[in-house]
């Protein structure tokens, strides 16, 4: 009864995670937030603070647009 849920979980950050663009603000696993910089094959290039990170694409867990602070 579980698999259902969990199954349609993957899907979303999967589809998510494919139409993911420059300019959108997202979330890892870890639980940095940030702006798309770019995006490679693998790999996605994130700017938090003024630092940017690459990141392997699998570690985005989701859209943080309405998580992150204006500043």
């Amino acid at each position: 009864f579980m698999i259902r849920p969990q199954m349609k979980k993957r899907k979303e950050v999967a589809k998510f995670r494919s139409e993911m663009k420059q300019g959108d603000k997202v979330m890892t696993i870890g639980g940095i937030q940030g702006k798309v910089n770019a995006i490679k094959d693998d790999s996605v290039i994130i700017e938090s603070e003024g630092t940017l990170l690459k990141i392997d694409k699998n570690a985005i867990i989701k859209d943080a647009a309405g998580l992150m602070m204006q500043r």
